[in-house]
């Protein structure tokens, strides 16, 4: 734990399906640590989380698996995640992501993702995709 209250988390994995039994134990891990998480803004998080993290292994990685870097942090006010890629460009915008018609079969998880936390965001940045995402703490 830092000084200013937060607890940091960060995991370094080839993005493949089976990495993500390894942020679900991170989070797990990182919230052991906080007191008091509301188990609303724990799921809300986790899934927005796992959202991210299976977009990055099915799109960066569609070709071959990515190098991908998954920081998480929490503190008194709200939980973050910084996800950092090195696949190609996302070419989406998360503030534009919305849910398909009901009869598709995909093209959900950035807009679940959107809808469980209160901010997703996406930038290039030096050649590496960084997806950041905040849920702020209501209890």
């Amino acid at each position: 734990m830092r000084a200013d209250g937060a607890h940091h988390r960060t995991l370094r994995v080839p993005a493949t399906p089976e990495c993500l039994e390894r942020v679900h134990a991170l989070l797990a891990d990182l919230l052991g640590d906080v007191a008091d998480v509301a188990e609303a803004d724990r799921l809300g998080f986790e899934t927005a989380l796992a959202e991210l993290v299976a977009n990055v292994i099915e799109h960066a990685g569609a070709r071959e698996p990515v190098r991908l870097v998954v920081v998480l942090a929490a503190d008194p006010a709200a939980l973050t995640a910084d996800l950092y890629d090195d696949g190609p460009p996302a070419g989406t915008d998360p503030a534009g992501a919305s849910l398909p018609d009901p009869s598709a079969e995909r093209g959900r998880g950035l807009a679940l993702a959107r809808a469980a936390v209160d901010e997703v965001t996406y930038a290039r940045e030096a050649g590496a995709n960084h997806w950041s995402m905040t849920r702020r703490r209501r209890a």
